[in-house]
């Protein structure tokens, strides 16, 4: 017993509480709890670590990858790009259009010194328009003009009423392919009007027309086409006078359209009343000659056509009188479909021009018949075509001579009426031109039946007519 200082011994106390089971359960049992969820949470921890340092990983690589593709996919676009432009390039450089040419290279949206194939393309355009020869003097550009063309020579130089004038004044379809063949082979160049001269404005705001410098590779020549009565007479297509052409026709085409595919082409009916389309005229002939040989025309140059205005346009029976002719119903047909011709031919870059709206021959008339003439024009035509600024003169008559300078009544009236450039004829072979403040004037070499067969000298340097001759002359 335990002594309590006083000598009586102390008794141990029989009554000292028991521990819980809580508190036996926190002393014993949730320090070892604590320490699991630690090592369960930091095990957890760990390979969370371990998984997302996996995850930017692999997400890294994707990334690299997909870098990598993109890079590749821009590359490839990049070469595409480069191919096209080359390509198109070289469309511009084969029609004389060098700075298009070079502009369009540099175009290209990479860096144009990692593709050697666009450097040398550029470079070689470069080196070409330094050689270039200049053509500033358009009285040295010969513009040759011609009718329609014959599709069928056999019907045409037998036709009881005009046979005698076909043979004389027209050329077939065969002549004109052979002779646009040789002006080709002998390095001449179809040029634009607007190519060979311009008008610039002077001081006080006046416009003052004058020759115009193009650049051609040397060898090369410019010259123009020009086709009049581009209108497909009725006497010429349509026997009967129905508004429909027959085989009773002379032989041409009946009309311009526009074929399913957006060509310029023509329809013409045969012999045997069958209705044909292709390449019965200049035009379509033209167009084919120039897609095999690209380097035929200049920036895209195309004919000038004139035409007159009583007989309808392109083969469209457009005048007022047709209404009353034939019925209000075919004139109004005629109205709807000429645009679409009309403006295929101005996106192809043909130039239109007036031929008097009654074929008839203005230096033989007075400046009053001549506005009565162009009043027509002005109401019926100008609607159907737009403003013009180009007349060619019919019947070969001018209203002056090439020595002369324009003067009087006759000239305001054509002043007046909106034109600048006016095309007259050549006595000769000698092509001619003048320009001066107020007007263009240039000479067309008549390229005819008659002159092929008879005035071969004419075209001499330019084809040979015994070549170009259709064997049923």
């Amino acid at each position: 017993m335990e002594n309590t200082g006083n000598g009586a011994p102390r008794r141990p106390n029989p009554r000292r509480r028991r521990r819980s089971p809580l508190r036996i359960f926190i002393d014993s049992y949730l320090p070892l709890l604590v320490i699991g969820v630690v090592i369960i949470l930091f095990i957890v921890f760990a390979v969370g670590s371990i998984g997302r340092s996996n995850d930017r990983r692999a997400q890294q690589e994707q990334d690299r990858i997909a870098a990598s593709q993109s890079e590749a996919q821009k590359q490839l676009e990049l070469e595409a790009e480069a191919s096209r432009l080359i390509t198109e390039a070289s469309a511009l450089a084969k029609a004389y259009d060098y700075d298009g040419a070079i502009a369009l290279l540099d175009s290209f949206s990479g860096n144009l010194y990692e593709f050697d194939s666009l450097l040398a393309a550029r470079e070689s355009y470069v080196k070409t328009k330094e050689s270039l020869i200049a053509w500033d003097d358009p009285s040295k550009v010969v513009n040759l003009s011609f009718h329609l063309l014959i599709a069928d020579p056999v019907r045409a130089f037998s036709d009881k009423g005009y046979a005698s004038s076909y043979k004389w004044n027209f050329i077939t379809t065969t002549e004109f392919s052979s002779i646009i063949q040789q002006l080709y082979d002998n390095g001449y160049v179809l040029v634009d009007i607007y190519d060979l001269f311009e008008a610039t404005t002077a001081e006080g705001g006046s416009t003052v027309y004058k020759a115009k410098t193009l650049y051609l590779p040397e060898g090369k020549k410019p010259m123009m086409l020009t086709q009049t009565q581009v209108n497909y007479y009725t006497y010429m297509t349509d026997s009967d006078g129905d508004g429909l052409a027959d085989k009773g026709g002379g032989g041409f085409a009946s009309r311009l359209i526009v074929d399913s595919t957006g060509a310029l082409t023509c329809e013409y009916v045969d012999s045997t009343g069958k209705t044909l389309t292709g390449a019965y005229d200049l035009v379509p002939i033209l167009e084919d000659f120039i897609a095999a040989n690209p380097d035929f025309s200049y920036k895209g140059a195309r004919a000038v056509l004139a035409v007159s205005g009583y007989d309808g346009l392109f083969g469209y029976r457009t005048d007022p009188e047709t209404a009353k002719k034939i019925s209000q119903e075919y004139y109004d047909q005629q109205l709807k479909e000429l645009p679409a011709v009309v403006d295929a031919l101005k996106a192809k870059g043909y130039r239109m021009a007036c031929y008097t709206y009654n074929n008839i021959a203005y230096g033989n008339v007075s400046a009053a018949k001549i506005q009565e003439d162009l009043d027509k024009w002005k109401n019926e035509v100008t609607p159907l075509l737009g403003e013009l600024d180009i007349l060619v003169y019919a019947k070969e008559s001018d209203i002056s001579s090439p020595a002369d300078a324009y003067t009087g009544d006759k000239y305001h009236v054509l002043q007046n009426a909106g034109f600048r450039y006016f095309l007259g004829f050549c006595e000769g072979s000698e092509p001619w031109a003048q320009t001066n403040r107020t007007n263009v004037r240039q000479g067309r070499l008549m390229v005819t039946g008659n002159n092929l067969q008879k005035n071969a000298k004419l075209f001499e340097g330019l084809f040979d007519t015994s070549i170009a001759l259709d064997r049923n002359r």
